[in-house]
């Protein structure tokens, strides 16, 4: 199944880039709120739909997820905190 998503390029293509699927979706679905609420594409394109945006974006290595180290039993602490208090 090598379907082309959003025109230019294939779902694989952009996991690929990305590191997973389910990387790339929280990252299409994090870039399209941002490009919702108004802030300008990171590329030059003519497209003025999001899907096609974010893939270049993507394609282009201007946008990216950014990698976060935690310790999943401080962060379980954390919450059991805030809902004593």
């Amino acid at each position: 199944m090598n379907k082309k998503l959003f025109k230019k390029y294939t779902r694989e293509e952009l996991a690929e880039k990305i590191g997973g699927y389910f990387k790339l979706c929280a990252l299409i679905n994090k870039r399209k709120k941002e490009l919702a609420t108004g802030m300008p594409p990171f590329v030059d394109i003519e497209s003025e739909d999001f899907d096609e945006i974010i893939a270049e974006e993507i394609m282009q290595d201007k946008i990216r997820l950014k990698e976060v180290d935690y310790d999943p039993k401080e962060a379980y602490e954390m919450d059991k905190m805030d809902l004593i208090r």
